[in-house]
């Protein structure tokens, strides 16, 4: 699992990869002068802030000196999210979600497994098989997860207003569809830039159609015209997420049990 989960990880990495100044002058005209002096505050440079560590039982890694971090708890298997933000303005941000599903290919699907579980009516349809489509879904999906007990300490954002600006295609490590995308969204009232990423793998279930799965869903962003001041830190900072290895083994445990009851439930269907 370890093994599948730094897989997950570099697909991510892959895809993504004040001070002040004062001036005067004087300006000779005929035969007086005038001094003038102008003040220009400059914004400092987010790389030149520090990383600094945060660690817990289930991952460790380097984030912006003042930043917050919040995550998943430690049973959400290969559900974890975290989000690293900056609690000064919540946009400049990381946002890592291991695996999003279930993420259906139409409402038909969606109404048969909603028959064998309520709470997938709250589930988006991605209505356009690509990584635009699912980041399109996505704040549905957040909103749909969001009441789940192992998000209970993860503040999920919400944002509006999604557009694509430019889209790269990129390949993924699972077969699936792989792209990186630079958007704009409204977050909280404050306009952002961003750069996200993710892989949208098919999960076919036999007699019940199946479903997309989501793996390395990842937001990178800061406000609007800031993004080229943060893209570095912020990159550096995804690449030193590393989860420990009792928790790789947990997520791996859960996986399996996962695809037992997948595979139940297909059966039941078929007996159907």
């Amino acid at each position: 699992m370890r093994k599948i989960t730094c897989l997950i990880l570099a697909l991510a990495l892959t895809l993504l990869c004040g001070c002040g100044s004062k001036s005067g002058g004087d300006d000779a005209q005929g035969s007086g002068s005038t001094q003038q002096t102008e003040e220009f505050v400059i914004t400092p440079m987010a790389s030149g802030l520090e990383l600094v560590p945060y660690s817990c039982a289930d991952f460790s890694m380097s984030i912006p000196q003042g930043w917050t971090v919040e995550a998943a708890t430690s049973n959400a298997g290969m559900f974890h999210a975290l989000r690293a933000y900056d609690p000064t303005c919540s946009v400049n941000q990381i946002l890592y979600i291991l695996k999003a599903e279930p993420l259906f290919v139409d409402d038909f699907l969606k109404q048969n497994y909603t028959y064998w579980n309520a709470a997938y009516a709250a589930y988006p349809v991605v209505a356009e098989e690509s990584v635009k489509g699912y980041f399109d879904v996505l704040p549905q999906y957040m909103a749909a997860v969001a009441e789940e007990p192992f998000y209970s300490d993860l503040h999920l954002p919400q944002y509006e207003n999604f557009t694509v600006t430019e889209t790269f295609d990129a390949t993924g490590s699972l077969g699936g569809t792989a792209g990186v995308l630079r958007v704009e969204f409204t977050q909280d009232g404050i306009e952002a830039e961003g750069m996200c990423s993710a892989e949208l793998v098919p999960f076919p279930i036999p007699g019940l159609g199946g479903y997309y799965m989501a793996y390395s869903t990842t937001i990178v962003s800061a406000e609007k015209g800031m993004l080229q001041n943060w893209e570095d830190i912020l990159t550096r900072s995804l690449g030193s997420l590393d989860y420990s290895g009792s928790y790789t083994s947990s997520a791996m445990a859960q996986s399996d049990a996962a695809v037992q009851q997948s595979q139940q439930l297909s059966q039941s269907a078929n007996e159907m």
